[in-house]
Protein backbone atom coordinates (compact mmCIF):
# COMPACT_ATOMS: atom_id res chain seq x y z
CA UNK A 1 0.00 0.00 0.00
CA UNK A 2 2.82 2.38 0.94
CA UNK A 3 4.71 1.56 -2.25
CA UNK A 4 1.69 2.30 -4.45
CA UNK A 5 1.08 5.64 -2.70
CA UNK A 6 4.72 6.67 -3.03
CA UNK A 7 4.91 5.75 -6.72
CA UNK A 8 1.65 7.58 -7.39
CA UNK A 9 2.89 10.74 -5.60
CA UNK A 10 6.54 10.60 -6.59
CA UNK A 11 7.99 8.83 -9.62
CA UNK A 12 11.33 8.12 -7.92
CA UNK A 13 10.79 7.80 -4.15
CA UNK A 14 13.84 7.35 -1.97
CA UNK A 15 14.19 4.18 0.08
CA UNK A 16 13.96 6.25 3.28
CA UNK A 17 10.74 7.94 2.17
CA UNK A 18 9.26 4.59 1.21
CA UNK A 19 10.14 3.05 4.58
CA UNK A 20 8.59 6.05 6.35
CA UNK A 21 5.33 5.49 4.43
CA UNK A 22 5.43 1.79 5.38
CA UNK A 23 5.90 2.78 9.04
CA UNK A 24 3.02 5.25 8.89
CA UNK A 25 0.70 2.73 7.25
CA UNK A 26 1.62 0.07 9.79
CA UNK A 27 1.12 2.33 12.81
CA UNK A 28 -2.28 3.64 11.68
CA UNK A 29 -4.07 0.73 13.36
CA UNK A 30 -1.80 0.44 16.40
CA UNK A 31 -3.03 1.93 19.69
CA UNK A 32 -0.94 4.73 21.15
CA UNK A 33 0.62 4.16 24.57
CA UNK A 34 -2.17 6.23 26.11
CA UNK A 35 -4.88 4.18 24.38
CA UNK A 36 -3.16 0.94 25.38
CA UNK A 37 -2.84 2.06 29.02
CA UNK A 38 -6.53 3.03 29.09
CA UNK A 39 -7.39 -0.50 27.91
CA UNK A 40 -5.18 -2.02 30.61
CA UNK A 41 -6.69 0.09 33.39
CA UNK A 42 -10.24 -0.82 32.31
CA UNK A 43 -9.45 -4.54 32.34
CA UNK A 44 -7.53 -4.79 35.61
CA UNK A 45 -9.37 -7.35 37.71
CA UNK A 46 -7.48 -9.88 39.84
CA UNK A 47 -10.35 -12.35 39.44
CA UNK A 48 -10.46 -12.38 35.63
CA UNK A 49 -7.98 -13.21 32.91
CA UNK A 50 -8.35 -10.43 30.33
CA UNK A 51 -7.89 -10.64 26.60
CA UNK A 52 -6.02 -7.79 24.96
CA UNK A 53 -6.69 -6.08 21.65
CA UNK A 54 -3.06 -6.45 20.49
CA UNK A 55 -0.10 -8.71 21.15
CA UNK A 56 1.98 -5.66 22.04
CA UNK A 57 -0.37 -4.73 24.89
CA UNK A 58 -0.39 -8.35 26.02
CA UNK A 59 3.42 -8.45 26.02
CA UNK A 60 3.75 -5.14 27.90
CA UNK A 61 1.35 -6.37 30.59
CA UNK A 62 3.23 -9.67 30.80
CA UNK A 63 6.53 -7.85 31.28
CA UNK A 64 5.07 -5.72 34.06
CA UNK A 65 3.18 -8.57 35.65
CA UNK A 66 -0.60 -8.62 35.54
CA UNK A 67 -1.02 -9.45 39.24
CA UNK A 68 1.44 -6.71 40.18
CA UNK A 69 -0.58 -4.21 38.16
CA UNK A 70 -3.80 -5.33 39.85
CA UNK A 71 -2.30 -4.90 43.32
CA UNK A 72 -0.33 -1.74 42.64
CA UNK A 73 -0.77 1.35 44.77
CA UNK A 74 1.24 3.61 42.46
CA UNK A 75 -0.70 3.99 39.20
CA UNK A 76 1.34 6.98 38.01
CA UNK A 77 4.58 4.99 38.31
CA UNK A 78 2.94 2.01 36.57
CA UNK A 79 1.70 4.28 33.79
CA UNK A 80 5.17 5.68 33.13
CA UNK A 81 6.71 2.22 33.20
CA UNK A 82 4.02 0.83 30.90
CA UNK A 83 4.53 3.66 28.40
CA UNK A 84 8.27 2.97 28.28
CA UNK A 85 7.84 -0.78 27.86
CA UNK A 86 5.01 -0.47 25.35
CA UNK A 87 6.83 2.09 23.18
CA UNK A 88 10.01 -0.01 23.25
CA UNK A 89 8.02 -3.05 22.12
CA UNK A 90 6.38 -1.02 19.32
CA UNK A 91 9.79 0.19 18.16
CA UNK A 92 11.22 -3.33 18.23
CA UNK A 93 8.25 -4.70 16.27
CA UNK A 94 8.50 -1.86 13.74
CA UNK A 95 12.22 -2.48 13.25
CA UNK A 96 11.61 -6.21 12.83
CA UNK A 97 8.89 -5.56 10.24
CA UNK A 98 11.06 -3.08 8.35
CA UNK A 99 13.95 -5.56 8.31
CA UNK A 100 11.65 -8.25 6.92
CA UNK A 101 10.39 -5.91 4.20
CA UNK A 102 13.90 -4.91 3.19
CA UNK A 103 14.96 -8.55 3.19
CA UNK A 104 12.05 -9.45 0.91
CA UNK A 105 12.82 -6.54 -1.41
CA UNK A 106 16.49 -7.46 -1.63
CA UNK A 107 15.61 -11.13 -2.15
CA UNK A 108 13.19 -10.18 -4.93
CA UNK A 109 15.77 -7.98 -6.62
CA UNK A 110 18.43 -10.70 -6.33
CA UNK A 111 16.06 -13.23 -7.89
CA UNK A 112 15.31 -10.87 -10.80
CA UNK A 113 19.03 -10.27 -11.38
CA UNK A 114 19.54 -14.04 -11.42
CA UNK A 115 16.77 -14.45 -13.99
CA UNK A 116 18.25 -11.72 -16.19
CA UNK A 117 21.70 -13.32 -16.05
CA UNK A 118 20.20 -16.68 -17.08
CA UNK A 119 18.48 -15.03 -20.05
CA UNK A 120 21.71 -13.34 -21.11
CA UNK A 121 23.61 -16.65 -21.16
Amino acid sequence: MATVKMIRDNKFPSAGALMEKVREARLNNVPTAEEAWTEVIKKLDPYKAPTWSTKTIQEAVRVMGYKSLCASEKPSVDRAQFFKIYNNLLERNTNRTENEIVSQLVGGISAKIGQIKKLEN
